[in-house]
């Protein structure tokens, strides 16, 4: 099966048309998934729990989704050296995948190594390349539950504002800023920061925004390593490890443009 390609842009209404699979009822998933669950509630995506091969296939049918998110365990079979997603005890291989008759325009993996290089034959990103996601966003490495999931969490938050203004021109903006500015965030994924004041999500948001500008990113992370800024914010970035060396993301993202984006151009 060759892989396809549909030029895709992403619509005004795309969290009308995102699904977020989880795919596993692990307590410590859980709890970490009450606040996409609320946010559901606002945004409009929605929500499927798939404990089994079978239904995770069908959920994807039903909802033809253009975004799928996928929220659950990964790994790496030793024999095979394939890639693999799990839905309850079930394994979803790359051939499952390939099989399925499924066909999201844009996937991201929240689940670990879904997409490793070392002696790996196949990989499940691949798969959904394959049959026709144009950008896969998908994990190198182990990932920590808590800022895998506050991490999606700012995706769909950020994509509800760049689905309507003009922000991001393309997937790949998106994407790479989202992952850049995961290394700010970084106090939010941490169980003790999960309220955090009002003043300190105003500052992290606002050095995210400052970032986007490329002449001022090293001010901006000059003040994150500096202790006495730091200590205002109740926290240490000096071992954070940042996301974009864990994740990944494969095909053309930046063909894939926004609507918003469009629409500005056209008018300028």
């Amino acid at each position: 099966m060759e892989a396809k390609f549909r030029p895709y842009v992403i619509p005004e209404d795309i969290l009308q048309k995102t699904l977020v699979v989880f795919g596993n009822e692990d307590p410590e998933f859980v709890m970490a998934q009450l606040p996409v669950r609320e946010l559901a509630k606002t945004l409009g995506f929605q929500i499927k729990t798939c404990l089994n091969k079978s239904s995770f296939f069908e959920a994807i049918k039903e909802t033809g989704p253009e975004l799928l998110i996928i929220d659950t365990h990964g790994g790496v079979d030793e024999t095979t050296h394939n890639s693999f997603i799990m839905m309850g005890d079930d394994i979803i291989t790359g051939d499952d995948v390939v099989n399925s008759g499924i066909g999201p325009q844009l996937v991201f993996l929240s689940a670990c190594n879904t997409f490793t290089t070392y002696n790996t034959i196949n990989t499940i990103a691949n798969a959904f390349s394959q049959i026709g996601a144009n950008a896969v966003t998908t994990s190198y490495m182990p990932l920590h539950v808590l800022p895998a999931t506050v991490l999606y969490i700012r995706l769909l938050r950020n994509l509800n504002k760049a689905a309507h203004k003009n922000i991001h021109l393309n997937w790949l903006s998106f994407i790479s800023h989202l992952m850049r500015t995961s290394y700010i965030h970084a106090p939010i994924g941490k169980k003790e920061n999960l309220n955090l004041k009002k003043e300190t999500q105003d500052t992290l948001s606002e050095l995210s925004v400052q970032s986007m500008f490329f002449g001022k990113r090293r001010e901006v992370y000059e003040k994150l390593n500096n202790k006495e800024f730091t200590k205002s914010l109740n926290y240490n970035y000096e071992y954070i490890i940042p996301h974009y060396l864990m994740y990944s993301t494969l095909g053309r993202a930046d063909i894939i443009l926004f609507k918003s984006s469009l629409d500005n151009i056209m008018m300028s």
